[in-house]
């Protein structure tokens, strides 16, 4: 693979902007990657959007018979600004952290180039842009492949391959300094072998990793909780344990017959304490975190107003869209939910219009009207029952518990007060009600 090597260009050079170069290598191996145009790249025939945050954009591109992913990092305002300056650029750290994982042998993607703006200041802060790995994919995807294979003992084996796999590679880090610290499953990416037989791991997203220092036993459990709570609602406790195992047997040395002495018994049992009691920990908070988005703008979750006194809270996306029943409903945009209302309340707010336009999309409605003055100042002011049982479907799924997927909560008003609600959820096919 290409290296990381830190070839500064410097200053640009003004024959080169005046041909219409607006961006420039800081960084790298590639500097032909400085003449995509990055800030064209929705109309790039050659590049596809993957995700986003309210941070940066990934793109996976083709450049010159290559495949790369880049990251697009946008230009931040206000506080986040001081927040950047104060914390520092991530670009620039994750850049570092992929020099460090190359020069410490730990299996990491490979970055070909940072690029910046040449005057800054635009929409586009800097690019970072990795070598794609042929055949490479997340864990998550990887492991859902395996519970998907008809037969138990081909499940049993493969299984057992990609823990072994995944333990080695944080054993691995750990022993030679490199703490990565965003240790979940679409941050671990796996490359399975011509005959399917052995697999190998590696890193991906290294903006948290931590680089040249030893890692304490105690900063390896909280690495290895990640990994285990997200692999409590996947597995055995057999394969956890088994996990633990590797990763103990790699960091130490240990052979068949050290695995099994009584030193060995003692450090496995603290450090799976350990890891269970902070996995715990950080089950409760995510789950407290994703929690409090629900009534929020962010990347999940989107309160628009749709015109007509009807106001909508709508899922943007769906989170473990792996786990049962699984969401049917496709990602969507806040445009892409303003043109779907109008399909459903675009008509009129009679109960029997709505219920038919849901119905047609595929999808379940409950609608509901308050009683009285009183029961609309309360459902304006506190919630209403529809409003709650939206609330409570997302945090049944943020504690992987099985529910139909609320979809969007639709409210309309007369004045300030709540005239009717609607709670739009997804249909189970073959329901048979207790």
């Amino acid at each position: 693979m290409p290296t990381n090597d830190a070839t500064s260009v410097g200053a640009t050079d003004p024959a080169e902007a005046s041909r219409g170069h607006s961006f420039r290598l800081v960084c790298g191996t590639r500097p032909d990657l400085a003449e995509v145009a990055w800030a064209g790249l929705a109309t790039d025939p050659n590049a596809a959007h993957v995700k986003s945050n309210a941070l940066r954009q990934v793109w996976h591109i083709e450049r010159g018979g290559e495949v790369f992913y880049a990251k697009v990092f946008r230009t931040l305002r206000g506080w986040e600004q001081w927040r950047l300056w104060l914390r520092g650029r991530p670009e620039i750290r994750e850049w570092r952290a992929g020099d460090g994982a190359e020069r410490l042998g730990v299996p990491a993607v490979r970055f070909a180039a940072l690029i910046e703006p040449v005057r800054p200041g635009g929409e586009i802060r800097a690019v970072l842009v990795s070598h794609a790995v042929s055949r490479a994919i997340t864990l998550a995807d990887f492991w859902e492949r395996v519970q998907a294979l008809p037969e138990p003992a081909d499940r049993a084996v493969h299984a057992r391959a990609v823990i072994d796999a995944v333990a080695r590679l944080v054993a691995n880090a750990h022993t030679r300094g490199f703490l990565h610290r965003d240790t979940y499953s679409d941050n671990v990416l796996i490359v399975q072998d011509d005959r399917g037989d052995g697999v190998e791991a590696f890193y991906a997203d290294l903006g948290q990793a931590r680089v040249g220092r030893a890692v304490g036993e105690r900063q390896a459990a909280a690495n290895l909780a990640e990994l285990v709570q997200w692999f409590r609602t996947r597995s055995t406790v057999g394969q956890r344990m088994r996990f633990l195992s590797v990763y103990l047997a790699q960091r130490h040395g240990w052979g068949p017959s050290e695995a099994r002495s009584a030193t060995a018994l003692v450090i496995r049992k603290r450090l799976t304490r350990r890891v269970d009691r902070l996995s715990q920990h950080r089950q409760r908070g995510l789950i407290a975190k994703r929690n409090s988005r629900i009534f929020r703008n962010n990347t999940h979750f989107h309160t628009l107003t749709l015109g007509g006194g009807w106001r909508g809270t709508f899922t943007l996306r769906f989170r473990r869209r792996d786990m049962a029943p699984r969401p049917s409903q496709p990602d969507r945009t806040p445009a892409e939910w303003i043109e779907w209302s109008r399909k459903v309340v675009g008509q009129g707010s009679d109960a029997a219009g709505i219920a038919e336009s849901l119905e047609a999309l595929g999808l379940a409605g409950r609608i509901d009207r308050p009683r009285g003055l009183w029961e609309r100042v309360a459902w304006t002011l506190a919630g209403s029952p529809l409003r709650r049982a939206f609330r409570d479907g997302h945090r049944k799924r943020n504690r992987d518990l099985p529910v139909a997927a609320p979809v969007a909560l639709l409210e309309r008003r007369v004045g300030w007060l709540v005239a009717e609600v609607v709670l739009v959820t997804e249909r189970a096919e073959g329901r048979c009600d207790a």
